[in-house]
This record gives structure tokens, C-alpha cells and sequence, in this order.
């Protein structure tokens, strides 16, 4: 749990010396566990909420969660919108419900709830019910609008300044909350800084990026807590924030101008990077969609490419593929210096791995990254550049051989592997030689001559040493020893 919430271990605990996957496998399955130990005390209610936005491991752990809660007393509800595709539908304990829009009735008890002892006319009262279309979120925001007007006939203007349903209801609501944050002021700038941050956002960062007292910054967040566009928990300034929906977020968030707006997030970047080192290591995908955000593509490529190697290291792949692609991409449309060319050498090569897992290891996303590794490697060496890492160009060619070997393209995967092995003699260094005799002995015996291959199975077995080559797993499909 630690390692997964990139918290420190204090010595208490045995570190534990896992492959990513392995470590990767074993987290998957100790939240398992949790659930189930919880269960065996009493039942448990679980709740996802917006699937929709879930990440590929989460939404992997929540799979698991629904197969094994089959004989536990738990009560699973996963909330999403009719266009995510949820891979657990159809099983015999999955029910799906589909939620309907308020009626009349429902939508008239939000409404007296929110009023309480303030009376609101009939027909404004019927008007908001019309224009709200059984949207829970919209009742609420337009309520909430009308009760804050400050008479019965600027009630009235609210409620007619908003188009009917009919004809759109995302923009009604949009305009609903425009009109509740401009009535607010100067506080609509604290608002704006803390969209920037996220959907949830600390205190500490949000005085940090916001340069206000703490009394006027403090005056704003009750502001926005009291009109119930933001929830707190915690005092300040150990407090966190939360915006009460995402659109709540988006609306604050669509008043800043562009060029303000990049400011704010180039501000957001530097703050976390250099006070908040912690997130800034356990976060850099966080870093570099603010520096995205911030049109400072330089750095974030780095963050991008360092997040991506961070999800490789933890098996991650589908998020490793997706990081790094992005990092690549903005690297692409930077002028070409020699630090950057060794970067995206490297980070091209360690797409190779991902891809390979992810999409099949001759499928043509796989291939693609390969010849474009082995590509940049040429063009850098036509330069006098060469590369740094040694196993660089081993982890290329072995993208190549291992599309040939699951192909069965005996002649050229032996072609191939001869070629590694006389570069990995010509180094001399243990890693190379290890894996080129375990490359070797596969080919070998992928075209039946088995005693031989056995042979440099034998002298792979004897470079290898758990310490210095288990790490190299994440860049070559697999821990040498085992396969």
C-alpha cells in the first residue's frame, strides 16, 4: 500500500524486492484482500463514482473487485455515463440500472429543500422545474442562482435568461454557473486559480499560487463553501478543497482568457516543483499537464517522458504507452539539440516494451516503434553521437527478433540473435552478454537445435545476478533468469 500511495518506508518494513509486475500483481491483489477482510466483520457498501474517467489499472482493480465480490456481502455501485463501455455487464451478479431523469415531483423536493423557509413564487418555482429537465445538477445550480438574486423580479430575469432544455441544456447550466460565480465577485478569482489546480486542490498549494493574505484567501474559500461550490475538509491550512461536480470546475475554469490562463498553469508547475518535491517525484504527470497547459513544451516533455518511465517501472503499460507517446510528440516540435536527440532516443526505445505487451509483440504499433528507435540511433551515429546506454541498441534489436520469433521466422530470428551476440562480445559487459546468450539459446532451440541452445542458456544463467540485472525486466518483456 505504501508503494502504491508513494509513501516512504520508514524501516518497519521489510522493503519488498519485487519485479514491477510481480509488485504490480501483488498490490492488485492486497486492495483484494482489504475487501475482503472488511466483509468478513460486517457487510460493506462500495462506491465508484464517474467511471467514465477511470484509469486503466483502477478500472483493472475495480474488474477484479466485481468477479470476487461474487461470495462476499458487499454491495457494489459503479456510476457512469451511458457511453463508457463497462466490461463487467453481463455477468449473473451484475445488475444494470439506467437513471432517468427526475420527474416533476422529485424535482420540486430539491427545490423546497434548497429554499427552506424562503418561499419561492409558483411560476418561478414552475419555470425552473420546465427549464431544468429533470437534471439533478441543473435543479440544484439554477435553485441556487435564483435564490441568490436579490429581488422577485431579478428571480424572474434568471430563471428567463436560461434557454429552454430543448434547446440546450449543457449550455443552460453552463450559464447558470457563470451567473453564481460572477455574483461572487472577487472571490470568482480563487475559484478560477483552484479549477486550475483540479477538481481537488490543497490550502497550502492554492495560497502558494493564489499571492493573497490569508484573511482574503480564507474570505473567499468560505465564500465558495457557503454557496455550496466547493466542499472543505480539514481546517485550514491542512485543508483540501473539492469542486461539488466537474462542471462546476469546467465553468470556473472557461472565464480565464488564454494568456492568463497559461500563466496560472506555468505558476501551478513551478509551485509544486520547487515547494512540493514529494508530488513533484510521485506526480510528474501532474507536473507535465500543467506545463502542457502552460504552452512550456520543453519541460513538458520531460515530466511526460519521466511519468512514463515512472509507469514502466511500475507495469503500468497502458499508462506507460500513453505518457510516453506524449512526451515524444512534443519533443518532435522542439529544435533538435543533442541532449534532446539522446532523450528521445531513450524514451523511444522504452516505448518498445509497452508496446509489446500492450499490442502483441509483431503488431504494427510495436514495429513501428522499433524501426523508429533503430532509426534515431542511425541518424544520431551518422552525427558522432553515440549512444550513452549500451543496452540501448540491445533493447531495439531485440524488438526486432521478438517480432520474428513470434512469428516463427526461424532464419531471421537466428540471423538476428548471431548479430546481438557479437555485439554484446565486442562490449564485453555482463548485461549484454547475458542476454544475448539467452536470445541465443531461444533461437536455437526455436529451430531444433536444442543442445546448443541449451548451452547458452546455461552461460546466461551464469552472467545473471538478481541485483544488478532484475530491473532490466521492464525493458525486455521479461526477468532473464526466469524466461
Amino acid at each position: 500500500m505504501a508503494e502504491m500511495l508513494s509513501l516512504p518506508n520508514d524501516g518497519r518494513y521489510r522493503a519488498l524486492e519485487l519485479a514491477p509486475d510481480q509488485l504490480r500483481q501483488r498490490t492488485l491483489e492486497a486492495l483484494t484482500l482489504q475487501l475482503a477482510e472488511l466483509a468478513g466483520r460486517q457487510p460493506v457498501l462500495m462506491i465508484f463514482e464517474d467511471a467514465h474517467w477511470v484509469d486503466p489499472t483502477s478500472l483493472e482493480a475495480i474488474g477484479r473487485t466485481v468477479d470476487r465480490i461474487k461470495t462476499f456481502p458487499v454491495l457494489l455501485i459503479v456510476t457512469f455515463r451511458p457511453e463508457f463501455d463497462a466490461p463487467w455487464v453481463g455477468q449473473s451478479h451484475v445488475t444494470s440500472l439506467m437513471l432517468n431523469r427526475l420527474g416533476e415531483r422529485e424535482a420540486a423536493v430539491i427545490i423546497a429543500r434548497l429554499a427552506r423557509n424562503k418561499a419561492l413564487p409558483a411560476d418561478v418555482m414552475v419555470e425552473i422545474i420546465e427549464r431544468t429537465d429533470g437534471i439533478p445538477l441543473f435543479v440544484e445550480e439554477m435553485t441556487k442562482a435564483v435564490l441568490e438574486a436579490e429581488s422577485e423580479g431579478s428571480a424572474r430575469r434568471t430563471v428567463g435568461a436560461v434557454p429552454s432544455p430543448a434547446l440546450a441544456v449543457p449550455a443552460s447550466l453552463h450559464a447558470s454557473l457563470m451567473a453564481r460565480l460572477d455574483r461572487l465577485g472577487p472571490t470568482k478569482e480563487v475559484a478560477q486559480i483552484g479549477s486550475a489546480i483540479g477538481r481537488e486542490f490543497s490550502h497550502v498549494l492554492l495560497a502558494s499560487v493564489g499571492r493573497k493574505s490569508e484573511a482574503e484567501l480564507g474570505s473567499a474559500l468560505d465564500r465558495l463553501v457557503k454557496a455550496g461550490l466547493l466542499s472543505r475538509q480539514g481546517m485550514p491550512p491542512q485543508a483540501s478543497y473539492l469542486f461539488k461536480h466537474a462542471l462546476v470546475q469546467d465553468a470556473a475554469y472557461g472565464t480565464l482568457l488564454r494568456e492568463p490562463r497559461r500563466a496560472l498553469h506555468a505558476r501551478i508547475a513551478e509551485a509544486i516543483e520547487s515547494q512540493f518535491p514529494d508530488i513533484a517525484n510521485s506526480q510528474p504527470d501532474l507536473l507535465a499537464r500543467h506545463y502542457s497547459e502552460a504552452g512550456l513544451i520543453d519541460k513538458a516533455a520531460s515530466f511526460w517522458g519521466k511519468a512514463g518511465l515512472r509507469s514502466l517501472e511500475r507495469s503500468a503499460l497502458v499508462e506507460a504507452a500513453e505518457q510516453l507517446t506524449r512526451s515524444l510528440a512534443q519533443i518532435a516540435t522542439l529544435p533538435s539539440t543533442p541532449a534532446l536527440r539522446r532523450e528521445e532516443i531513450r524514451l523511444q526505445t522504452a516505448l518498445i516494451a509497452p508496446l509489446m505487451h500492450t499490442k502483441g509483440y509483431a503488431a504494427p504499433e510495436a514495429k513501428d516503434a522499433v524501426e523508429r528507435a533503430r532509426l534515431l540511433i542511425e541518424q544520431a551515429e551518422a552525427l558522432g553521437e553515440f549512444p550513452e546506454d549500451p543496452l540501448l541498441l540491445f533493447s531495439v534489436l531485440y524488438g526486432l527478433l521478438a517480432a520474428n520469433f513470434v512469428a516463427f521466422n526461424g532464419d531471421a530470428a537466428c540471423k538476428l540473435a548471431t548479430e546481438i551476440l557479437a555485439l554484446a562480445e565486442k562490449q564485453g559487459a555482463t548485461a549484454p552478454l547475458m542476454i544475448a546468450h539467452r536470445i541465443m539459446g531461444s533461437s536455437l532451440l526455436m529451430t531444433g537445435d536444442i543442445a546448443e541452445g541449451r548451452a547458452h542458456y546455461d552461460q546466461a544463467l551464469a552472467f545473471y545476478s538478481p541485483a544488478e540485472h532484475r530491473p532490466l525486466a521492464t525493458r525486455f518483456g521479461q526477468d532473464v533468469r526466469v524466461a
